[in-house]
C-alpha cells in the first residue's frame, strides 16, 4: 500500500486486464480501512476481466452494488455492466446473479442520496448493453443507449472527480407525478410510429420495464421500453433513430413539462416542443458536427464548380 495517492492510482490502473492483479484489487475493494475513493479506483479495473477471471470477481461486484458507500456501489455497477457487455458466456452472467443484481438497482426508484441517479442510470445501461449481446445487435448496428424522461438520470450537483458533473445545468426533481402512460397506450402509439414493431421481445426479462419493443430493418435499429413509473423510456439505437423518436415523443408529452434525452458520456439535451433532430444530434452525436461541416463544404464546392 503505497503512501503516495497518485502513485497508488497509477499502480491500480496498471492492473487492468492483468489477471495476476485480481487478488490485489479485491483486497483493496474489501478493505474497510482504506479510502472510499481508492476502493472505487480498485473496483473499476475488475470490469476488464473475461472468462474464468470474470467469474472470480463477479461475486464481489454483486455484493458491491448494494454497498452504502457511493464509490463502491457505483463502480461495482459499472464494472458488472462492462463484464456483461463483453461477456462470451451469456448464460453464466445470468446464472451467477449478475444480471439480477443490475436489475434490482434499475427497478428501484432513485433516492435523494448524492449520486443515486448516476448509479440507477448505469445499471439501466448495463442491462440494455447486455441485451444487445443477447440479441446480437452488435456489430451490425452502431447502437447507443439513451434515457428519455422528465427526470434527468444524473446528478449534476454531485461533486465527484470521476463523474465529470455539469454544475452549470439545473438539477431537476427526483420525482415526477405530472403525467404517465399505460403499457397499452404506449404500445398503441409506438405501433403507429413503427409499423412492424415487435413487443415483449426481451430475453432475459428486465423487471424495470413494463413493456419493451424492438424494431429493425437492414439499415435501421431501435429498441427500448416503458419504465415502471409510466413516464420514463429507455431507447437503444443509432443517434439519428433516438433523435427522431425523441422529437416524436415530445409531441405526445405534455408541453408544460421538461423532457430530457440523456446519452450518458456524450451529454444530455432538453427536448422542447421546438427542438429539432439536428439540435439533439449536436449534443448526443460527437460526429454529427463533423459530418455536417463536411457536407456543407461539399455543397460549397459543387456550387463553386457550377
Amino acid at each position: 500500500k503505497a503512501a503516495d495517492f497518485k502513485w497508488r492510482i497509477t499502480v491500480i490502473r496498471a492492473l487492468e486486464h492483468n489477471v495476476d492483479g485480481i487478488d490485489t484489487l479485491l483486497q483493496i475493494m474489501h478493505d474497510e480501512t482504506d479510502d472510499p475513493y481508492m476502493r472505487g479506483e480498485a473496483i473499476g479495473p475488475l470490469g476488464s476481466y473475461r472468462g474464468e477471471a470474470a467469474g472470480r470477481v463477479v461475486p464481489s461486484l454483486i455484493e458491491g452494488v448494494s454497498h452504502p458507500i457511493f464509490d463502491i456501489c457505483y463502480w461495482s455497477v459499472v464494472a458488472l455492466a462492462e463484464i456483461g457487455r463483453r461477456t462470451e458466456n451469456m448464460q453464466l452472467f445470468i446464472e451467477s446473479g449478475a444480471f439480477a443484481a443490475l436489475n434490482r438497482i434499475a427497478a428501484d426508484e432513485p433516492t435523494t442520496a448524492p449520486g443515486s441517479l448516476n448509479i440507477h442510470a448505469s445499471a439501466i445501461r448495463g442491462i440494455e448493453e447486455f441485451n444487445h449481446v443477447v440479441r446480437q445487435v452488435w456489430p451490425r448496428y452502431d447502437v447507443g443507449s439513451y434515457i428519455l424522461s422528465p427526470i434527468l438520470y444524473r446528478d449534476p450537483a454531485f461533486k465527484s472527480p470521476k463523474l465529470q458533473p455539469q454544475p452549470d445545468q439545473p438539477t431537476p426533481p427526483l420525482t415526477f407525478s405530472g403525467w404517465s402512460i399505460t403499457p397499452d397506450e404506449f404500445a398503441k402509439h409506438v405501433k403507429k410510429r413503427l409499423k412492424r414493431v415487435k413487443f415483449n421481445t426481451r430475453q432475459p426479462s428486465a423487471d424495470f420495464l413494463l413493456i419493451d419493443f424492438e424494431y429493425k430493418t437492414r439499415t435501421y435499429y431501435l429498441s427500448g421500453g416503458l419504465h415502471r413509473n409510466g413516464h420514463t423510456l429507455t431507447l437503444n439505437g443509432e443517434p439519428e433513430s433516438a433523435a427522431k423518436f425523441a422529437v416524436w415523443w415530445r409531441t405526445l408529452f405534455p408541453p408544460e413539462y421538461t423532457l430530457y434525452l440523456d446519452a450518458r458520456e456524450f451529454g444530455f439535451v432538453s427536448v422542447e416542443p421546438s427542438t429539432t433532430e439536428t439540435n439533439i444530434l449536436d449534443v448526443i452525436d460527437p460526429h454529427h458536427a463533423n459530418r455536417a461541416a463536411l457536407l456543407a463544404a461539399e455543397n460549397d464546392a459543387q456550387e463553386s464548380e457550377g
